[in-house]
């Protein structure tokens, strides 16, 4: 039997049609998707901030205005940081805003300002209920002016006349001197430093209180 010789195939003149390109995700469909979210996290970090930073001042005036006994050393200010940060981060689950470097940024500073405020209260209290006994007994002044004219440059009348300054018309030194009087006598500056150590010990506590509620699960 004679073998047929193979022809080749004959090439079709046909265009072989490119592969498929692969589905590219648009980038113009996640964009306003993105800018969405952005503005979703910004509305909800505004909102954090306006109604954190009325809690605090609300807080912090409270706190001003809470009795003398109550204002222990120290832990008076630890117990406001921890609250107020508790509140902050319970808020920030509430409303929506996401754990991040911002918020921890803007609590610190809630937090710092709300304890400042407590002093500020507390010795606009004293120094108004300091001012409206002078008032109602104005020979106390009289002595004071007398007392200064007479001390010359005798160290010992001078500092009594400190004491009657502080007395009758205290700064927020005398205040800070005053809280710390349990303590002994304490000359500047560690009054004001005792002071910065009860704001520092209150804000690191706040913020143990505002990470630790934010990382907490919602209740449903």
């Amino acid at each position: 039997m004679t073998r047929q010789p193979v022809r080749p195939a004959a090439e079709s003149n046909r265009p072989v049609s490119d592969a498929t390109p692969p589905i590219e995700t648009s980038k113009t469909a996640e964009a306003p998707a993105a800018e969405n979210d952005r503005q979703q996290t910004a509305r909800a970090i505004s909102l954090w901030l306006l109604l954190g930073s009325i809690g605090v001042f609300v807080l912090s005036v409270a706190a001003g205005f809470a009795p003398a006994p109550i204002k222990r050393l120290l832990l008076f200010y630890l117990a406001f940081g921890l609250i107020a940060g508790g509140g902050l981060g319970r808020l920030a689950q509430e409303v929506g805003a996401r754990h991040s470097m911002l918020i921890v940024l803007l609590g610190n500073l809630l937090l710092l300002a709300g304890g400042m405020n407590v002093a500020r209260v507390s010795y606009d209290r004293i120094h108004a209920d300091v001012q409206e006994r002078v008032r109602q007994n104005p020979d106390n002044m009289l002595g004071l002016k007398l007392l200064e004219q007479t001390a010359g440059d005798d160290p010992e009348m001078q500092a009594r006349v400190r004491a009657e300054q502080a007395r009758l018309n205290p700064r927020f030194r005398d205040y800070l001197r005053h809280r710390v009087s349990p303590l002994g006598k304490w000359e500047r500056p560690w009054p004001l430093v005792f002071w910065i150590v009860e704001l520092a010990l209150s804000l690191a506590v706040g913020t143990w209180g505002m990470l630790r509620t934010m990382q907490r699960p919602t209740s449903s």
